[in-house]
């Protein structure tokens, strides 16, 4: 989203990286990004503008959409009674939430952890201790315990899209 305190000027524009490319993608992802900015500055003219032509309005582009699956279950997994601010206490949680909710089996046999990424989302706290239990287990015998199945993933706190593309103006 657009920072209207930072005014913008033609050099934010055309000297950020994802100006300089110029692959079918990138501009079709600049084209959606500086719509998005007109459109959040200027919403009244822009929606009079558009009004029955919205199909005119740039969007993000598809790049290999995945086909549609069958709607996903959610389950609630309920408290967790553990301090997750520690590293027992994460190991704790890890625990609870995959063996004991989850139902999932830390056995080498069964391999539930032999071939699955799970992108654990938190914040920086969260994904600093993953990182640091990750790396006290990395010469463990059993997939469970290293944690190579795990992925701590911080939210951009800005918007999906933004995870993936870089923002051709100032943010901050």
């Amino acid at each position: 989203m657009h920072n209207r305190s930072k005014p913008l000027d033609y050099d934010d524009f055309v000297e950020s990286p994802s100006m300089r490319r110029r692959d079918l993608v990138s501009v079709q992802c600049t084209n959606y990004f500086i719509t998005d900015a007109i459109r959040t500055v200027h919403a009244g003219p822009f929606n009079s503008i558009f009004r029955g032509q919205e199909e005119l309005i740039p969007e993000m582009p598809v790049i290999d959409r995945l086909p549609p699956k069958p709607a996903s279950e959610l389950h609630h997994l309920g408290a967790i009674f553990y301090d997750e601010g520690t590293i027992e206490g994460t190991y704790q949680v890890h625990n609870d939430i995959w063996l004991s909710k989850m139902k999932f089996s830390d056995d080498p046999a069964k391999q539930d952890f032999a071939n699955r990424l799970w992108l654990v989302h938190g914040d920086q706290k969260t994904a600093e201790l993953i990182r640091s239990l990750k790396f006290q287990q990395r010469l463990a015998e059993r997939e469970y315990d290293r944690r190579d199945w795990m992925l701590a993933r911080l939210p951009s706190g800005i918007s999906p899209e933004l995870d993936f593309y870089d923002y051709p103006y100032p943010l901050g």
